[in-house]
């Protein structure tokens, strides 16, 4: 436990967050527990399988499936609590919300593309055979520079944002979850993701993102020209392509400030 402090503390300390001023998230409607729906996948018996409501998308309603663990706990004792944000080509894995809870911490990750672990339990690969479900919201990652040119609300960074806020708001919710104590960390795209929320969201007390990217206007030019081929109307820098920063965690992470742990 000490040495998972220290890590946190090198990383990023603790955060203490101001809101986005300029961001598109409703924070009040995302700031309520979502509705919680059974999900029948093959699963270790020490944690849950669940998809909760998410945004609408295109007009239809979304859902995102999670895998939810509590360890062990003394009579009434309230537990800190990690969202957990996978990378590409990633899903939500169980086996990452067990590495959190056999040390203490409830654990939350999601699936931020509509998808679910093709094979159950301890799913170590597989993105090529694994399926997105009915309630799907919009392919991520790379797809993401695809969808720079439809409504904002659309957009995958926008809905994978929403999706991640849900989960906090959710676990806070859970009466064996401290809520002034959830935490944040993400890999790579989940370290894009993760910066993004916890600037958005103040709730979060800590955030560890792991090589995220980011500030992808200050690139070299010929890398931020090879991003706008996927828009209809390029434009030669970041700040005339407002659909383009909504997809750069540069232009919310400025938000964010680090306290003392």
């Amino acid at each position: 436990m000490n040495t998972l402090r220290a890590v946190f503390i090198c990383c990023l300390a603790t955060l203490s967050i101001h809101a986005w001023a300029n961001g598109p998230w409703d924070l009040k409607r995302l700031s309520q527990p979502p509705k919680v729906h059974p999900a029948t996948v093959p699963h270790d018996p020490s944690m849950r399988a669940i998809f909760y409501d998410g945004l609408p998308w295109k007009g239809k309603l979304t859902r995102v499936f999670a895998w939810y663990g509590v360890p062990a706990r003394k009579g009434a004792e309230r537990l800190p609590a990690m969202v957990l944000v996978h990378g590409g080509g990633g899903t939500t894995f169980a086996n990452w919300v067990k590495l959190w809870s056999d040390r203490g911490y409830a654990a939350m990750a999601m699936d931020t593309c509509g998808s679910m672990p093709s094979r159950g339990y301890g799913e170590p690969e597989g993105a090529d055979r694994r399926q997105r479900h009915e309630f799907s919201g919009p392919p991520g990652w790379d797809g993401a520079f695809e969808q720079v040119d439809g409504l904002v609300e659309d957009q995958w960074p926008y809905q994978a944002v929403a999706d991640i806020l849900l989960a906090n708001s959710l676990l806070r919710s859970f009466p064996e979850i401290d809520a002034n104590r959830i935490g944040i960390t993400g890999i790579s795209w989940g370290g894009y993701l993760a910066s993004m929320a916890a600037s958005v969201d103040q709730r979060f007390r800590l955030a560890v993102p792991v090589y995220g990217c980011g500030f992808l206007g200050d690139a070299h030019p010929t890398v931020f020209a090879a991003l706008l081929r996927f828009s209809s109307s390029p434009t030669d820098t970041e700040d005339r392509h407002p659909q383009m920063r909504l997809s750069d965690r540069g232009s919310s992470t400025p938000f964010g400030r680090v306290a003392e742990w």
